[in-house]
């Protein structure tokens, strides 16, 4: 399912290339009790099922932000960044033509992002790292200037050496991104027990359910 679904990437999309996971909001195991709500709300006899679904949407993607932004204040790991007016927006974060990341919530190692050309009855999300290996490689490069002299006289790569360990940097970090990812899944599969609307890109149209047997499994979750 899915009409169309957007791409997330990452800063370093040849060392980390992160799933896009959708929350679909639309899908709703008491649709019926919604669209009566919406109905006795706004004093309507019917609605169709396509402004009840949008409707549903919203409000439960409302709702969604309400409760992670509610969990980042009490735990500390994350800060919550989303708003529709001061949106921090990356352009390299998406593969869609003329669109955008936008972050909802950073931690040390992690950011949660979704994308501009996202919708909230299929809400794309992700999680990349939030560290760059030119940054990591820049870094070590100072700090080793020094030795480009002795590297230079036994005709060894300075620049290989850099690049060896810029990569162990990385993945020592990964491993800590890994740990703050794992935070959020908890809190998600803790605040929604019962899977019902997520799930991950799996082609250019359609989108793979995931259940909550999967989740556990996938990430290692109590």
């Amino acid at each position: 399912m899915g009409a169309g679904n957007p791409i997330l990437r990452s800063f370093d999309e040849d060392k980390f290339s992160p799933n896009t996971y959708f929350f679909d909001f639309s899908i709703s195991i008491e649709f019926e009790e919604w669209k009566k709500e919406y109905c006795e709300q706004n004093n309507v006899d019917n609605i169709s099922d396509e402004k009840a679904w949008e409707w549903i949407s919203d409000e439960e993607f409302e709702d969604f932000i309400n409760l992670f932004s509610s969990f980042c204040y009490k735990n500390k790991v994350f800060s919550f960044e989303y708003s529709r007016r001061n949106a921090r927006y990356i352009d390299e974060l998406s593969a869609g033509f003329r669109e955008s990341g936008i972050i909802i919530a950073e931690s040390r190692n992690c950011l949660i992002i979704t994308s501009t050309d996202g919708e909230n009855y299929h809400m794309p999300i992700a999680f990349i790292p939030n560290f760059k290996w030119e940054s990591l490689y820049e870094e070590i490069a100072y700090e080793n200037d020094d030795k480009i002299e002795w590297y230079n006289k036994r005709k060894l790569s300075w620049e290989d050496m850099i690049e060896r360990k810029a990569d162990k940097e990385y993945d020592k970090l990964l491993k800590s991104f890994h740990k703050e990812e794992k935070i959020f899944w908890q809190w998600f599969k803790d605040e929604y027990p019962i899977q019902e609307f997520l799930s991950e890109r799996n082609g250019t149209w359609c989108s793979s359910r995931i259940s909550n047997e999967e989740l556990i499994k996938r990430f290692n979750l109590k």
